[in-house]
């Protein structure tokens, strides 16, 4: 489902971001915790339409969502989070930032985001190392102890990867 995103509608707004609660465990760094899903009370025209193709596609491999700056992505985005945990699915969500170009920064905070659904999914690949330097066998490792745990949790999950336009490095 990669197309472009569609324009606004002339249509009624709605507060997507009203309902949800901070869902940051405490031992989460503030530098996770800035990178989680969006938080605020921001209005934004309501996208049924593309919420029902995004929850119709919610069990592909990979969905992408693609726009001009302000149509509402991330908008969009969270109030898919609030339609799938109704259907029990978990959505872990990482925001990059031009600092995560690099392998180990990106990784670190998709275990950090996946630990906040549920810790049982990143403690194999946490117990690999500290990411800080690794090498790409041990980011490899870390990668398929990471899909391990992902495949062992009893509830569907959701990886959101926000503002992806920032990563460069191919690798």
């Amino acid at each position: 489902m990669s197309q472009p995103f569609p324009a606004p509608a002339e249509s009624a707004s709605t507060d997507v971001f009203a309902d949800i609660s901070p869902d940051v465990s405490p031992d989460v760094s503030p530098l996770s915790a800035a990178r989680a899903h969006p938080r605020g009370t921001a209005r934004v025209v309501a996208r049924e339409r593309l919420l029902a193709q995004l929850t119709e596609a919610r069990r592909r491999r990979c969905i992408v969502i693609q726009g001009p700056a302000g149509f509402g992505k991330t908008a969009v985005l969270v109030a898919w989070r609030l339609d799938l945990r109704a259907l029990g699915f978990d959505m872990a969500w990482v925001t990059l930032a031009d600092d995560d170009n690099d392998m180990t920064h990106w990784l670190d905070h998709v275990l950090s985001s996946l630990a906040q659904v549920s810790p049982a999914i990143t403690r194999e690949a946490a117990l690999l190392g500290g990411l800080g330097d690794l090498e790409s066998e041990a980011i490899e490792r870390t990668v398929i102890a990471l899909v391990g745990g992902i495949a062992a949790c009893p509830r569907e999950i959701v990886l959101v990867i926000d503002e992806l336009h920032r990563l460069t490095n191919p690798r």
